[in-house]
C-alpha cells in the first residue's frame, strides 16, 4: 500500500517535470520505492528529439497518417539502473525499440504497394508518402489490431475457425503474407537505390503467417488472449453506450453527466478506463470536439447503431493494444509505438488524450500512462465530485467483480443498455 501512494505522488510530480533535472530530483528522492519501474517522459525543455531524422517531420505534420503514442519525440528516460549510469558514467548509450501498428486499412495498402513495385498510384498521396518513409527507417511492425478486429469481424462470426478456402479468410491470409515480405524488405538497399528486395522468399512469407495464425487462433493460450482482447472490447462497447445514453438522455451540463457516468461505470462497466472517462468529459462540454461520435445522432433509422457503437470501440482499442504490445519483450530498453491509420477520426481520437509519460512495472509489465493535468486533478478542476473511495481497493475489487459477471454472463447486460439506448435514440 505504501508503494502504492508512493507510486501516486511520484507520478503527479513527473506530470508537472518540464525538465531532465526535474525528472531525475524525483526519481533520485524516491528511488528505494521505485527499483522495479521505469519511465518515458516527454519533456517539453528537453533539446534532443529521438524520433529518427524524417520521421519527425512526417509525425508532426496536419493530414498525414502516422500517430505517436507519445506527444512528442522529446523523451527522456529513467529507471535506478540508468539513474546510476548518469550518477557515475560519463556517457550512456542504450537501444530504443520502434514501433509501427497498422489498422485494417493500411494493412490492406501494402500489398497495393508491392504488386505494383511502390506505386504512387494511391488515393491519397500521403499514404505513398507514409509507406516510403517506412522503408527508410528500421522499424518492428505490430498487426495485432488487425488479426483481433478481424477475427471478431471475420472469422468468429463463422464458426469461429480459420478456413483459408473461405474468401473474407483467404484475403486476410493473403495480406499477412505480403505484410510479412514488406518486413523482409531491406532498408540499406531501398534507401540508397529505390528497390524493393526482399530478404525471405514467398514461401518463408507463408510458413510465417501460418505459425502466426497457428499460435493466435488455434492455440489455448492464443484464444485466451484473444478473449482478454474480445472481452474488453465488449465492455468499451458498453461504456459507449453509456456515454451516448447520458449524453442524449439529458440537457445537463456536463459536470452532473460525468457523475452519471461514475456511478455507471461503478454499477455496469466495473473497470474504470481513464482515458475514456477524459475523452466523455471534453464530448460532454462540447459534443463536435469528438468527431467519432459525430456519426452518432438522434432520429433517423438506428438499425446499425449497435455496430457503429462497436466499431468506434475497436477504435478505442488501438493505444490499449499499443500499450500491450510494448509490454512484450523487445530488443530494446525503451520502446516507442506508432499507428498508421488513414482514418481522420481515429487519428484525432489518439491525440486526444495527450500521454506525456509511462511509468512500468517491470515485474508485471504494467503500463501507467499518464497526462500533464492528471485526470483527478482535471475532474476537480471542473467541479465533478471526485469521491476518492472510489479509487480505493476495497470499491476496485468491487468493480472487478462487476467486470467478472460481466464476462461470465456473457455480457447479456449490454443488450439491456443498448435496448435502452435505441429507446432514447428513436
Amino acid at each position: 500500500m505504501k508503494e502504492e501512494i508512493i507510486l501516486r505522488k511520484v507520478i503527479y510530480f513527473l506530470s508537472k517535470a518540464e525538465t531532465p533535472k526535474e525528472v531525475f530530483r524525483v526519481w533520485n528522492e524516491y528511488k528505494e520505492y521505485l527499483k522495479y519501474y521505469k519511465l518515458s517522459i516527454n519533456l517539453n525543455n528537453y533539446k534532443k528529439d529521438i524520433f529518427p531524422i524524417g520521421l519527425g517531420e512526417l509525425v508532426n505534420k496536419d493530414d498525414q497518417d502516422f500517430i505517436s503514442y507519445f506527444q512528442t519525440g522529446k523523451l527522456y528516460y529513467m529507471d535506478n539502473e540508468l539513474l546510476d549510469d548518469i550518477l557515475f558514467k560519463e556517457s550512456i548509450k542504450f537501444p530504443i525499440d520502434y514501433s509501427v501498428m497498422l489498422d485494417t486499412n493500411y494493412a490492406s495498402y501494402i500489398p497495393y504497394f508491392l504488386n505494383n513495385k511502390g506505386s504512387i498510384e494511391f488515393e491519397k498521396e500521403s499514404i505513398y508518402r507514409t509507406i516510403d518513409t517506412l522503408l527508410r527507417h528500421k522499424f518492428q511492425y505490430d498487426y495485432t489490431f488487425y488479426l483481433i478486429e478481424n477475427y471478431n469481424n471475420v472469422i468468429k462470426n463463422q464458426n469461429e475457425s480459420f478456413d483459408a478456402s473461405i474468401k473474407e479468410h483467404r484475403d486476410m491470409y493473403e495480406n499477412l503474407v505480403y505484410l510479412e515480405l514488406f518486413k523482409s524488405i531491406d532498408n540499406d538497399i531501398y534507401r540508397n537505390k529505390n528497390i524493393i528486395e526482399f530478404q525471405i522468399s514467398k514461401f518463408e512469407a507463408i510458413q510465417r503467417v501460418d505459425e502466426i495464425i497457428y499460435k493466435l487462433y488455434k492455440t489455448n493460450e492464443g484464444r485466451n488472449s484473444l478473449k482478454q482482447f474480445l472481452d474488453m472490447h465488449q465492455n468499451l462497447t458498453l461504456l459507449l453506450v453509456g456515454i451516448i445514453k447520458i449524453q442524449f438522455s439529458s440537457k445537463e451540463n456536463a459536470k452532473n453527466k460525468m457523475n452519471k457516468l461514475f456511478e455507471y461505470v461503478r454499477n455496469r462497466v466495473g473497470i474504470y478506463y481513464e482515458r475514456e472517462m477524459v475523452i466523455a468529459l471534453k464530448y460532454f462540454k462540447n459534443p463536435r470536439s469528438v468527431g467519432i461520435f459525430n456519426k452518432i445522432n438522434k432520429g433517423g433509422n438506428q438499425e446499425k447503431l449497435l455496430k457503429k457503437i462497436e466499431n468506434t470501440a475497436w477504435d478505442f482499442m488501438a493505444p490499449r493494444m499499443m500499450e500491450y504490445f510494448s509490454t512484450l519483450t523487445n530488443e530494446g530498453r525503451y520502446f516507442i509505438p506508432f499507428f498508421l491509420s488513414h482514418d481522420k477520426n481515429l487519428r484525432e481520437l489518439l491525440t486526444l488524450f495527450k500521454v506525456k509519460g509511462i511509468v512500468q512495472d517491470t515485474r508485471t509489465g504494467k503500463l501507467i500512462p499518464f497526462t500533464k493535468t492528471l485526470s483527478a486533478e482535471l475532474f476537480k478542476n471542473e467541479g465533478i465530485k471526485m469521491d476518492f473511495s472510489f479509487f480505493s481497493q476495497e470499491s476496485t475489487n468491487k468493480r472487478q467483480l462487476t467486470y467478472e459477471k460481466n464476462i461470465n454472463e456473457g455480457f447479456k447486460i449490454l443488450q439491456k443498455e443498448f435496448s435502452e439506448l435505441k429507446d432514447i435514440m428513436s
